[in-house]
């Protein structure tokens, strides 16, 4: 629940400083935004692979799940 109170708290402050962006300078940032994507999409794809690869790791250590494959219990004889 938690999450989506702080999802929806980073869309309205994206929106907030979206508006005022626009109003202030009258710069749409949306615009700005899909520019830089179209423009460096090879860096922002090497860094969301970087992060997820990053991301799962951590996970992997914090969970402490063991992927070496070595089935103890298939080892244990009765």
């Amino acid at each position: 629940m938690s999450s989506t109170s702080s999802l929806e708290r980073d869309f309205v402050s994206f929106l907030i400083i979206t508006a005022t962006i626009y109003l202030r300078v009258g710069v749409a940032t949306l615009k700005q935004l899909l520019f830089a994507l179209e423009r460096q999409w090879t860096l922002v794809h090497s860094k969301l692979f970087l992060w997820f690869i990053f991301a799962e790791q951590s996970s992997i250590e914090h969970y402490r799940k063991d992927f070496n494959f070595e089935f103890a219990w298939l080892k244990k004889k009765p």
